[in-house]
């Protein structure tokens, strides 16, 4: 009986608003607005609301245009609200009109007040909503509150409100341990605690400070302690970490009674004792004692190795860390027994268990058992040579430092391993000198593509730079037996290619050597370094490309597809912004592959590369990316490459294929940087005027 009564009113949907209410909607002016019921058709409001939520603990939410909102007073324009006004908590020049209000269940907007966005209901029942207001010259200062699941309103005046999880992070809450993770509006000095973003501190319920909001960040509560770091006022580059409780007070790790522990400024023990209650740490981990050296500690606190070292990698690897005495590196294992002297320059991680350190210009494999292999001018393992833009000095980097990093905003024991380069360090001046076994750095990180390894032995092999490895034994070991075998394609892909290949030339014919190169399993592989879109050669993006595909680029020059194709016929793509090149036909009864091939930019570079296909591969063997040129340009285009640059994926796989062919690969040394000049030249004098002709038939749309 109560559900015909609403039948009865005029509308187009009905949903179900909890607790008795149902939410109408109807078509006013070309736009749906809704409104809400009593389960007997009483109605509770006009039909004015862009969007309603569900009641929950007396409240529902509801979007609605300001245009509906009478007597409205921006709290941006009033230090002091006027009383009995609409309170907009949003910009007046906001872009859009819609604002969010909570609706009791008699239909009245609490406290008359209307925000900028409401979230969603958490699992504690609480709801945070966000102002924006016009602050001056520092554009738009936003402003956090929230409802209780009482009633009561605490109206916005923090600068941001955090959330926490549980079950899995399955479920939000708001309020853990009693307290809410709040950000300040009012911001810490900083002469007393250094460059600050944010000013997190701890708020209860009733919105009042707990904890002096002095925190970059704060992260969730786990068995009742948080975690938070500061940024060093000596260096906003560093940040130290520490731990503290529901009721503000704050704990470090210190050193008693031969143990680390967890204690507060007064020597007292919290309520976490030992680090590894704290998080699943490396176990065992660095940590700087009283006496400012070096040590690590266990997972229970006991010391494992003493403080005897001015600097330390963060962790063991598989057994092996470098650690730093009297200004230079030594490598010691997990007793604590060198199996070095110390006598390094640089040292760095390159794989598990295995480092490489740096005399002047000679380069050390160093293993658990000490030295495995040296090297003068090399490396092993990890190829990245950089220059010091403070002191101009250029070496190769002896590897990483792995270090862990945490979601510092959220979750307490979020973890992920950065590889951080030892050089990358050095120069930015950001290596960790401070105490804390939970360093915050995030910068440089370095997916650590370093070694070879092959099954089924359990050796691992470094590559050198040379045409030999070296085993962990240090025996040299030919390359060529170290090479990932990579199977072709499977013939149906390959079929597949070809044949949409072949709608793009039409009655030619698909030269057999580009053939058998789009068929090596290398050019389609996913790229671990280098370019990342190409996996053999930066010259180079083989894609599988369509007939529709070159339809749309070339339409950008002629509207006659049928007429230009006939000049210009699809080879490769050039890199990732678009640019590709093409046979410029400039003689039909000659096979596709005696024809030069051009460069088209996607910034209007138009540019003779080279005068067949054969001197196309030489140069993908630059392995870097053409620079083209504007047709009214004087230079030529240009591959330019540093020696130093890192190889393409499978470049080598590349030039083993090319010499099968009998085709020289381009020699790459320190003299220059600028590579194929020769081939560029020879086929611009040889086709430039061809090449220019054609260019002045082009109808640019």
């Amino acid at each position: 009986m109560e559900m015909n009564k609403l039948a009865n009113i005029p509308h187009e949907t009905c949903v179900d608003g909890n607790n008795g209410f149902f939410f109408l909607k109807r078509t006013i002016e070309d736009t749906s607005l809704w409104a809400i019921f009593k389960e007997d058709g009483t109605q509770i409001t006009p039909f004015i609301y862009h969007e309603l939520r569900p009641y929950d603990y007396g409240y529902t939410v509801g979007e609605i245009d300001r245009k509906f909102i009478e007597s409205k007073c921006y709290m941006s324009e009033h230090e002091e609200p006027v009383i009995g006004n609409a309170l907009i908590y949003n910009k007046k020049d906001a872009y859009t009109n819609l604002v969010l209000c909570f609706i009791d269940e008699l239909g009245t907007i609490l406290n008359n007040s209307y925000y900028k966005a409401i979230g969603d209901i958490t699992a504690d029942g609480y709801r945070v909503m966000t102002a924006e207001y016009n602050v001056g010259r520092s554009g738009v200062d936003r402003r956090d509150g929230f409802l209780r699941p009482d009633g009561v309103l605490i109206v916005p005046q923090f600068g941001r409100i955090d959330h926490n999880y549980t079950d899995g992070r399955k479920k939000r809450v708001l309020v853990s341990e009693k307290v809410i993770r709040a950000d300040s509006l009012d911001k810490i000095p900083r002469e007393e605690y250094g460059t600050y973003v944010n000013c997190y501190g701890l708020i209860d319920t009733d919105g009042n400070w707990i904890s002096k909001p002095k925190y970059h960040h704060l992260t969730e509560f786990k068995n009742g302690i948080a975690k938070f770091y500061q940024n060093y006022k000596e260096n906003s580059y560093l940040f130290d970490w520490g731990y503290i409780d529901s009721k503000g007070t704050e704990y470090t790790a210190t050193y008693v009674d031969g143990k680390v522990q967890m204690r507060d400024p007064d020597g007292i023990l919290g309520p976490i004792e030992k680090p590894g209650d704290i998080i699943d740490i490396y176990d065992p981990i660095r940590f700087l004692f009283e006496n400012g050296l070096y040590g690590y500690i266990n997972s229970e606190g006991t010391v494992i190795v003493e403080p005897l070292y001015e600097s330390a990698v963060y962790c063991f690897w598989n057994g092996l860390a470098f650690v730093k005495k009297d200004g230079l590196w030594g490598f010691i294992n997990e007793e604590g027994t060198p199996v070095t002297d110390f006598k390094f320059d640089h040292a760095g991680f390159i794989a598990p268990g295995y480092a490489q350190g740096l005399i002047g210009d000679e380069m050390y494999l160093i293993g658990v058992q000490g030295i495995i292999a040296k090297k003068k001018k090399g490396y092993f393992g990890y190829r990245k040579k950089l220059t010091n833009h403070k002191t101009n000095e250029t070496r190769y980097s002896c590897g990483f430092f792995p270090q862990m990093a945490f979601d510092k905003m959220y979750f307490y024991d979020s973890v992920e391993w950065l590889f951080i380069d030892e050089f990358d360090y050095q120069i930015q001046d950001k290596r960790p000198d401070f105490n804390s076994q939970f360093s915050a750095i995030r910068e440089y990180p370095h997916r650590a593509d370093f070694l070879i390894h092959h099954e089924p032995s359990d050796t691992y092999y470094f590559k050198t730079g040379n045409k030999y490895g070296v085993d962990i034994h240090g025996n040299k070991v030919v390359i060529a037996d170290l090479k990932e075998i990579i199977e072709d394609i499977p013939t149906a892909k390959a079929n597949n290619i070809y044949k949409n290949l072949q709608e793009i030339y039409r009655d030619k014919t698909i030269p057999a050597i580009w053939k058998e190169l789009l068929a090596k399993g290398w050019t389609w592989k996913m790229p671990t370094r280098g370019n990342a879109d190409s996996p053999f050669s930066k010259g180079v993006i083989i894609w599988d490309y369509k007939k529709e595909d070159v339809e749309s680029f070339l339409g950008f020059f002629s509207k006659d597809y049928e007429a230009i194709s006939k000049k210009l016929l699809y080879l490769a793509n050039a890199d990732g912004t678009g640019a590709e090149y093409y046979y410029f036909i400039v003689d039909e009864n000659q096979p596709v592959e005696n024809n030069p091939i051009v460069f088209i930019g996607t910034e209007g570079e138009l540019d003779l590369v080279c005068s067949n296909l054969n001197e196309f591969l030489q140069l993908l063997s630059v392995d870097a990316e053409p620079m083209g040129t504007q047709p009214d340009d004087e230079e030529l285009i240009i591959y330019f490459k540093d020696a130093n640059d890192e190889e393409s994926s499978y470049f080598e796989n590349y030039i083993e294929w090319l010499l099968s062919k009998n085709i020289a690969p381009i020699i790459i040394n320190e003299d220059t940087e600028e590579y194929g000049t020769a081939i560029i030249e020879k086929a611009n004098q040889t086709y430039g005027e061809s090449w220019n002709a054609f260019l002045e038939t082009i109808i640019v749309m």
